[in-house]
């Protein structure tokens, strides 16, 4: 299902969900969609996937080129957090998603998230039981683990 989120400056961005069950916001690398991220999101039960698609990314419009920057992706994701979810949540994501968009995030939400997971590889572990050796410590993304800490 896809709903429009309006930001404070009035860009709408598409935001896409599946599942039923505890939210996880899942996001997007650069160039990528929520295609990209309904294809990786594990599709055990009891978990709703929340993708909002960035500026200038799938069907969310671009607004102000000036606004195009990793720090405006999220603001614009704490404040649909703050607004539609119960925190705290778990945010992971694939490549921008997830690595280049944790700190920034921290930063522009109220509250911490429930789990960051190592974002920056996701898609090559989720049920592939692979994932990036920069992250060895950390393992593929789960839900369910996350949840639980």
């Amino acid at each position: 299902m896809s709903i429009n989120f309006e930001t404070s400056d009035g860009t709408r961005l598409n935001v896409d969900t599946a599942g039923e069950g505890m939210p996880v916001v899942f996001l997007h690398g650069l160039c990528g969609d929520a295609g990209q991220t309904s294809e990786a999101f594990p599709t055990e039960p009891g978990y709703r996937r929340v993708t909002i698609e960035a500026r200038g990314h799938g069907r969310s419009q671009s607004g102000g080129l000036d606004r195009l920057s990793i720090e405006t992706f999220a603001n614009d994701v704490a404040a649909y957090v703050g607004a539609n979810l119960d925190v705290p949540v778990i945010i992971g994501g694939i490549s921008m998603g997830g690595g280049d968009f944790a700190s920034p995030f921290r930063k522009a939400s109220r509250s911490r998230p429930r789990a960051c997971p190592c974002p920056a590889r996701l898609a090559d572990g989720i049920g592939a039981g692979k994932y990036d050796p920069k992250c060895r410590s950390r393992p593929p993304f789960d839900p369910s683990a996350a949840a639980s800490g």
